[in-house]
């Protein structure tokens, strides 16, 4: 689904699907790829006819200023550039270009944190000659910024070919044309025919049950859980082990033990070292019930009154919830914990949610032991409407 940001005189649209033709293509051509990706809008820019994006919204005014955020970001960086921009809560829109400044096929996409790593994995290889990783603050200021990329909005809608078709069958008489049209009439009712037998049929399909997200402390534990007990594995050592999603990834260095009897896992450092990637596995508990008046504050003074000061950063954005703007603010904190993290009550905070733990273990570059617990977590909240105050009257009664 195609998301837009509006501004003073620009509509930006991102999240489309590109296909390059050898010349601008017909309506028919870019029907056939639209059912493929499901779109019911398609775009294209005067400076590339022949590369074609295509969206799916429910509703589009054509007439309204569209412009690509992609083929501005092009504009201005040129190409072979990859940028990771933080748009929403959680979600990430990526754009890598080639050498022509065109997107990349994966690119000009919105993601979720967890699934970050397999994109970049995807363009890992791909000769790129600047990378960017902007924060929703930046990327506000950025947009500001970007040159025009007008785009000109249609619908993958068959309605001009039919009337095209009409005209053409009262002036030529071409039986043959109209033909040719009616079988493509055909062939959409039957579309349309399949595409309601489809909803029905999954009217009767049993509802999918959303993905459970663990309580905070719930998925501390199961992070903290999956840490071995020892170190030491048959001549392989543990370095440090951090959680991220719904994965643990544990860290090992080679200290006298061969691949024989390594752990499992990514080899690193021509055999030197490995890293063991695994889900995270929880043990169901029932979530704490959250404490009024629990919330950022609250959590910074108990980091306080142990001697820790936490990094802090915020960020406001406007999320497009129901067709409606809703401002949000999200916190966000970085800090060091010398205690066991499952010591405090993170179900009793309001809006928290647990981003990444990790902790060095025995480091291969250091002679240290096990370091603290470095955790970042967020608060998000929804921003009240600021109402404006009358101003008093200046009249004065006689």
């Amino acid at each position: 689904m195609a998301f837009f940001i509006r501004n003073e005189r620009r509509v930006w649209v991102g999240d489309l699907r590109w296909r390059s033709f050898e010349r601008a293509p017909s309506l028919l051509t870019v029907h056939k790829v639209a059912a493929e990706f499901s779109s019911n809008y398609y775009v294209q820019s005067r400076t590339y006819p022949q590369h074609v994006g295509f969206l799916s919204a429910e509703t589009v005014d054509t007439k309204e200023p569209f412009h690509s955020l992609a083929l501005a970001i092009s504009e201005k960086f040129g190409g072979r550039y990859y940028g990771e921009y933080e748009v929403g809560i959680d979600q990430f829109w990526i754009i890598a270009t080639d050498e022509e400044g065109l997107p990349l096929p994966g690119s000009d996409g919105v993601y979720r944190e967890e699934a970050i790593e397999a994109v970049r994995s995807t363009f890992s290889g791909y000769p790129f000659d600047q990378r960017d990783l902007l924060s929703s603050r930046e990327f506000e200021a950025l947009l500001e910024d970007l040159p025009d990329a007008p785009l000109k909005v249609r619908s993958t809608s068959l309605a001009p070919i039919y009337t095209s078709a009409a005209v053409v069958i009262g002036l030529l008489f071409l039986t043959g044309v109209a033909s040719y049209f009616y079988h493509l009439h055909v062939l959409d009712q039957r579309r349309e025919l399949a595409r309601k037998a489809l909803i029905e049929s999954a009217k009767r399909l049993p509802k999918v049950v959303a993905k459970r997200e663990p309580p905070p402390s719930e998925w501390i534990d199961g992070c903290v859980s999956m840490i071995p007990a020892s170190p030491y594995a048959s001549g392989w050592t543990l370095d440090h082990a951090s959680c991220k999603g719904d994965v643990i990834d544990l860290h090992w260095y080679r200290t006298g033990g061969s691949m024989a009897d390594a752990p499992e896992g990514e080899l690193m450092d021509n055999g030197n070292a490995i890293v063991t990637h695994r889900p995270l596995s929880y043990s169901f508990k029932k979530r704490q019930d959250t404490i009024a008046g629990y919330n950022e504050r609250t959590l910074i003074g108990i980091l306080q009154r142990s001697g820790v000061i936490p990094a802090l950063n915020s960020s406001k954005l406007n999320l497009l919830v129901n067709g409606r703007q809703v401002p949000t603010e999200t916190t966000r904190m970085s800090f060091s914990l010398q205690t066991d993290p499952r010591d405090i009550p993170w179900d009793a905070f309001e809006n928290l949610r647990v981003t990444s733990l990790s902790r060095t273990v025995l480091p291969a570059q250091s002679a240290s032991q096990t370091g603290s617990w470095q955790m970042q977590v967020s608060f998000t909240h929804t921003l009240a409407p600021v109402t404006a105050t009358p101003k008093p009257s200046l009249r004065t009664s006689n």
